[in-house]
């Protein structure tokens, strides 16, 4: 249940990629020359970012931290033990979410952005 989420923000990412991959649509580089394109192009624009915001929403709700998706997934998958300890740890979670993504803003380390980077550039090239 706890994996519904991403997993459909997976499913309208290949839904939204379906055209282009297709070929039914193309799309334009950037939101630049978006007076100078066709309507078509625009669309597959739209469709390019609909695409990348639910993968990168998919792929942060899977991040292993309480309070998100990831989180309870592990929780679900680990054998009785290791779950009932890792969920003593979900009090930690919020301050732990909040304090990567200080770092992500007031350091040149973003552990965030890493995991969204790396996992969502993969699953953007499987989709695209």
């Amino acid at each position: 249940m706890a994996a519904a989420g991403p997993v459909s923000n997976f499913f309208f990412a290949a839904l939204a990629a379906l055209p282009l991959k297709l070929g039914l649509i193309a799309s334009i580089a950037s939101f630049d020359n978006i007076g100078q394109e066709s309507g078509t192009e625009v669309i597959g624009l739209f469709l390019v970012f609909i695409v990348w915001i639910n993968v990168v929403l998919g792929v942060f709700n899977l991040i292993p931290i309480h309070p998100l998706d990831g989180f309870k997934v592990v929780v679900g998958l680990l054998p009785g033990d290791l779950s009932r300890q890792l969920n003593a740890l979900s009090a930690w979670g919020p301050g732990l979410l909040m304090t990567l993504f200080v770092i992500g803003f007031v350091t040149p380390y973003n552990p965030i952005g890493w995991v969204i980077g790396g996992l969502g550039n993969q699953i953007l090239k499987l989709i695209v």
